[in-house]
């Protein structure tokens, strides 16, 4: 049972709100956090797409195996961290194998951070 509002910490009252974030309010949060940090960061942007038929879908522009590269790529000194972002669903088989490529090489971090990951862990993290 949650908390009420009244008897929470400031933490608490901030993990509870990001439980509602979309992936974009995620996304728009660690990039502040990367950036304040001192951290380079990438994000390539999804396109809408009109289809013939009228239907639109959104596309990520990529060649060659780009097809579920992570949401982020930063980079500060000698450290390079990746992070895919969720909100609710789970992990792509592309997304997937992004993760486990960037994990077998030493000195990149990778991770997956969502809406119930603790602030202080990313802030742990890009410190």
């Amino acid at each position: 049972m949650r908390k009420p509002v009244n008897e929470m910490t400031l933490a608490e009252y901030e993990a509870a709100l990001r439980l509602n974030w979309l992936e974009d309010e995620l996304q728009t949060d660690t990039i502040r956090r990367a950036q304040g940090s001192g951290f380079l960061v990438a994000h390539f942007r999804p396109v809408k797409q009109l289809r013939r038929d009228g239907t639109t879908r959104y596309l990520t522009p990529v060649q060659a195996d780009g097809k579920g590269f992570p949401d982020l790529m930063m980079l500060r000194d000698e450290l390079a961290v990746v992070s895919e972002l969720k909100a609710k669903t789970g992990l792509s088989p592309e997304q997937e194998a992004w993760l486990d490529a960037f994990r077998a090489v030493k000195r990149v971090e990778t991770y997956v951070w969502d809406t119930k990951t603790p602030v202080a862990e990313i802030e742990r993290v890009l410190a």
